[in-house]
């Protein structure tokens, strides 16, 4: 059986350590938050530093002929000397896609 005083010693260190945590979890949100809005204007501010994405369209490819079942016969380069060829999303293998992906995220994180 506990006595009083020994009773109302833990009452208040519980109470204590509920404020304590009660004002680290405040103090972790005030943290939280103000870092997301310096974060925020950050990227805002790289973003606007940044060139516009070049348009898809407006990127030269090269000029190819094909056979009358759509099979490639010749390529040619761009003025540069650069083969682009044109390929549409769905033709490019997904695992392609995702390994190239996979590399640029781990190159930039």
């Amino acid at each position: 059986m506990m006595t009083g005083a020994l009773a109302s010693r833990r009452k208040r260190h519980r109470r204590t350590r509920r404020g304590l945590l009660v004002a680290a979890a405040g103090l972790a949100i005030a943290t939280a938050l103000s870092a997301g809005i310096w974060l925020d204007g950050e990227i805002g501010r790289i973003a606007a530093a940044l060139p516009p994405a070049p348009d898809p369209a407006a990127i030269p490819t090269s000029t190819v002929v094909l056979d009358r079942n759509g099979r490639l016969l010749r390529p040619f380069t761009i003025a540069d000397g650069r083969w682009r060829l044109p390929v549409e999303r769905d033709a490019v293998d997904p695992r392609y896609l995702a390994m190239l992906i996979a590399y640029e995220d781990r190159r930039f994180a």
